[in-house]
């Protein structure tokens, strides 16, 4: 299955790229728990559901024009994909480029996502799986 769940992680960044939220909600349940890294969040860490997604992706297109979110890698971990990404865009009001390196844990079971949660680094979400740091990737 971990074939299946890098896929639907590749499949949902190449949607949001192209579509934005809406485009990346397909290839998460609809009772999906995604789990913010406090940095980002104004509101409470955890957000419940596509109404939750919508609101944890909204903070960004609020404060950003161009928002992206670029995969580096994307690390096996069984029913886990472990995927570094860098986030970037253009504070609005500003046009100052803004640039951030998060980790994206996804949980999936091969068709969605029902988990999705977000550390500040490589090592920090390696560690939380209890995975060596060494763990290959699939750039």
């Amino acid at each position: 299955m971990s074939e299946a769940n890098i896929e639907i992680a590749r499949r949902a960044y190449a949607a949001f790229a192209l579509s934005g939220i809406e485009g990346i909600l397909p290839y998460l349940d609809p009772e999906i728990e995604w789990r913010m890294w406090e940095r980002f969040s104004r509101e409470p860490r955890v957000f419940h559901g596509h109404d939750g997604v919508r609101r944890a992706l909204g903070i960004f297109e609020e404060n950003y024009d161009d928002f992206k979110a670029e995969p580096k890698e994307f690390i096996d971990a069984g029913d886990r994909v472990v995927v570094p990404v860098r986030l970037s865009g253009n504070v609005k009001g500003t046009g100052k480029l803004a640039e951030f390196n998060i980790v994206q844990v996804w949980t999936a079971n091969g068709t969605r996502a029902g988990r999705l949660d977000v550390y500040s680094s490589r090592e920090e979400a390696l560690a939380a799986l209890g995975m060596d740091e060494d763990a290959p990737g699939d750039e």
